[in-house]
This record gives C-alpha cells, sequence and structure tokens, in this order.
C-alpha cells in the first residue's frame, strides 16, 4: 500500500541525532551558528517549534488584553489556543478556496478599533503575494504575522521581508524535518531583542526529552515503509485502532496546559545542530520530486477539483481533493492500495470564538466535508500516480465492488461516516 504521507527524514538524519544527544557543546554558539546559516543578514531566533516561537513573539508585542487578532481560517487549532492563551482574541478569516488567500472584503469587514495583528498562513504548500496585507496592515497600524510552515521547499525564499514576523517550521511532517524546531524572524529589532530575551528566560530543552523524539521517530519511519505500513494500517484498522498510528507524530500532545509547558522551552544542543544538520544536507531533488508527483496526476486529471487550484505558485505540499462522496472514494482507493486520508478531520478550519459568529469560515467549511488527501509526496512512484490518478477518474461510487467493501469494513468495526485524523504537525 502506497501510505498517506512520509516524514522528510531518513536513518542517516536519525543516527546524527541520536549522535547530538552524547555530543557536548555550547548551546548558545551552536544558537548563533544555526541562525547565521539559515540567514546572516536578518534577525532571526531559533525556537523549539514555530509555535514556541509565535508565542515568544505575541509575548514580545505585549498587546493589550483582549485585542483581536485576524487569522487564516485554515490553521492548527492550536495557533489560535496561542492567541487565546496571550489574552487576546482570534477571528479566522475565510479563505479564497481557488487561490487560499485570505479573503480581503472579510478583512475589511473584521477589523475593529481593537484588531492588533493578521496572521497569514500560507497553506496546503502554496505560497501567496502579500501586497494586499501589508497594504491593509499599513493602513490601519496592524502587524503582520507570516507563518510560512507548510511552503517551505529548501530554496533561497524566506518569506516576504515586509512583514512584521516570518516563521518557519521543521517539525514532523514538513519539508527538511528535523523531527521539530522552528526559527522567527522580527523586522523590528527592538522586537527582536524583546523576544530573544523573553526566550532566554525559559527552560531548555532536556537532551532526554530529545532521545524520546529520536525513538518514536525511528518506530515511525520503520512503520511507514510501504510492507509495514500496510500490514500496520490494515490491522489497525480492523480492530479500531488507526488512530493510535496518527495520534504519536503530534507534537505537545496533551491537556492545553501540559501543551503549554511542553512549547514554552529553549531548544536544546541536539536540537539545534539537527536543525542545522539538515538544512546543509537536504537534498533539494526531494522538492522537484513531489512536484512531479503532483504533475504525474494533474497531467492524468487536469480539471481535478481541488483547493488551490488556482495558486500561481503552488508546491503541494499536501494534495487534497475535493469530491461529492469522499467515505466512497476512499475505499477505493484502499481497495486499490493507497492510503488517504477524508478532509473532515484532516483539513482543519478554526472555529470563531463567542460574540464573532459571523466570521464562521462557511467555504473553508463546505470545501473540508468533500476534501480527500491523497498520498501525493517524493517517494511515490510515477507509475503509481497515474494508476491513482486513473483510479480517481473512473471512479463509480455507486459500484456493487465498493457498496460491498463498505459493508465488510463496517463489520470490521469501522463505522460508514467515521474517521481517524491523519498525521497532524
Amino acid at each position: 500500500m502506497i501510505p498517506r504521507t512520509r516524514f522528510d527524514l531518513g536513518w542517516r538524519d536519525l543516527l546524527f541525532g541520536y549522535r547530538q544527544i552524547f555530543t557536548s557543546g555550547d548551546r548558545m554558539a551552536m544558537q548563533c551558528e544555526v541562525e547565521r546559516y539559515w540567514s546572516p543578514d536578518d534577525e532571526w531566533l531559533a525556537c523549539l517549534s514555530l509555535r514556541s516561537g509565535f508565542d515568544v513573539a505575541l509575548a514580545a508585542y505585549d498587546f493589550a488584553p483582549g485585542s483581536e487578532v485576524l487569522m487564516s481560517c485554515m490553521n492548527i487549532g492550536p495557533m489560535a489556543e496561542i492567541v487565546e492563551d496571550n489574552g487576546l482574541t482570534p477571528v479566522p478569516i475565510d479563505l479564497d478556496m481557488d487561490t487560499l488567500a485570505m479573503r480581503r472584503d472579510l478583512l475589511e469587514r473584521a477589523i475593529t478599533p481593537k484588531t492588533v495583528a493578521i496572521v497569514h498562513a500560507h497553506v496546503l504548500g502554496a505560497r501567496q503575494q502579500l501586497d494586499e496585507l501589508r497594504e491593509l496592515c499599513d493602513k490601519h497600524g496592524l502587524i503582520l504575522f507570516e507563518d510560512c510552515a507548510q511552503c517551505y521547499r529548501a530554496d533561497e525564499w524566506r518569506g516576504d521581508p515586509r512583514s512584521d514576523v516570518t516563521m518557519f517550521s521543521f517539525g514532523p511532517l514538513k519539508t527538511c524535518s528535523a523531527t521539530m524546531g522552528g526559527i522567527v524572524r522580527y523586522r523590528d529589532q527592538e522586537i527582536h531583542r524583546k523576544a530573544r530575551a523573553i526566550q532566554s528566560q525559559l527552560p531548555v530543552q532536556r537532551r532526554s526529552e530529545f532521545y524520546v523524539r529520536m525513538v518514536l521517530f525511528s518506530e515511525l519511519l520503520f512503520i511507514t515503509q510501504n510492507l509495514p505500513y500496510t500490514i500496520a494500517i490494515n490491522t489497525a484498522r480492523r480492530l479500531g485502532l488507526e488512530e493510535f498510528v496518527n495520534t504519536p507524530v503530534r507534537n505537545f500532545n496533551g491537556p492545553r496546559d501540559y501543551q503549554g509547558r511542553k512549547l514554552r522551552k529553549q531548544p536544546s544542543y541536539p536540537l539545534l545542530a539537527m536543525m542545522l544538520h539538515r538544512w546543509k544536507t537536504f537534498d533539494p531533488v526531494k522538492v522537484q520530486q513531489r512536484l512531479d508527483a503532483a504533475d504525474a496526476v494533474l497531467s492524468t486529471i487536469p480539471n481535478l477539483s481541488r483547493p488551490g487550484r488556482a495558486a500561481e505558485d503552488h508546491g503541494y505540499w499536501l494534495f487534497p481533493i475535493c469530491t461529492d462522496n469522499p467515505v466512497a472514494l476512499r475505499r477505493e482507493l484502499h481497495r486499490k492500495g493507497f492510503d488517504s486520508t477524508l478532509g473532515h478531520k484532516t483539513f482543519v478550519v478554526l472555529e470563531p470564538p463567542a460574540g464573532y459568529q459571523a466570521f464562521e469560515a462557511a467555504a473553508a467549511k463546505a470545501t473540508k466535508e468533500k476534501a480527500l488527501y491523497l498520498p501525493i509526496h517524493f517517494r511515490a512512484p510515477k507509475k503509481e500516480l497515474v494508476r491513482l490518478a486513473k483510479v480517481i477518474e473512473a471512479f463509480d461510487p455507486k459500484c456493487a465492488g465498493v457498496e460491498q467493501l463498505d459493508a465488510a469494513m463496517n463489520q470490521q468495526g469501522e463505522p460508514a461516516n467515521a474517521e481517524q485524523p491523519a498525521l497532524v504537525s
């Protein structure tokens, strides 16, 4: 079976990580080296994760309690929780689902005297031009945060230099993964100094914590090879335990206060060394292979309905499509040897807080219900991707084979409308 995703790191990377656990070194010197290597000319701060960096950035700006932060409605839930934990109100803004850009009309309507910032996330691998957002922020005196977690391609691009805060992630499923870690740029040097001072007061991640991370990813890297994955996912589905295949890679699992304690730390020496190692040794051919994988499907089905189909600059970090019957299509793909993931559990759409129901993200939610994530990644063979496209093109949800499979899978304990979350970082 072709797994739904593959981790963008290998056994040699993990062995390097293990060695760093037992290597003595100056953590602050390594942090300086990491930041200079990433970009020698700008003000960057290496962090435990992007979320950790975002939390520190909000603390550095010290916005008035109750201030509003407008956010791309597609993002991981903890980003909105971090805003709330800093005493602020996250307001989700719906997207143009063809371009994945925040809708200008909704942004204009959402801005009030209490609004202090806009958080734009480049999602699914697409990069948007931020001219309108920069103009809007300048007009209203807002801070522009740029979340680049999903759109890094191991090139020279470092986000829009006009953004006040630019954030990159190297978490579990990211391009050039270091299993975790992030780096944040500040356009304002004074805010950068404040952020560095705030982070310096946090406890340092223990080497034992990084060791546990290495062990976990050793297991996951093995299990996501084709044969072990096929055995594991089929067994998990029969036992109703598919959730356990997905849960381990989520950073900072657990109750909300526990997650907060986990992310409020400084990166350890081994993590910083791992980030630097990954940047120095990453082969950008992998990104091109991912683009070629997407092209193999799109050249077979050029009119495939999908979010971001009109995005001018797309890196296909994830590849969701839209279908009127995602459950049936998912099961047909499984029957043909392709793992996929339903969007109603993985296509995260932030909910508006109480009193902001007018900003419910209707377009994103409608897409979420029809979304199915395909196993398109840099290790998927081209001939298999062409076969995948042909299965989708020929799919008929009313065919007897699918109905029989539905019945069989339901007898194995999987309800017709139940799905498990995909790998989330």
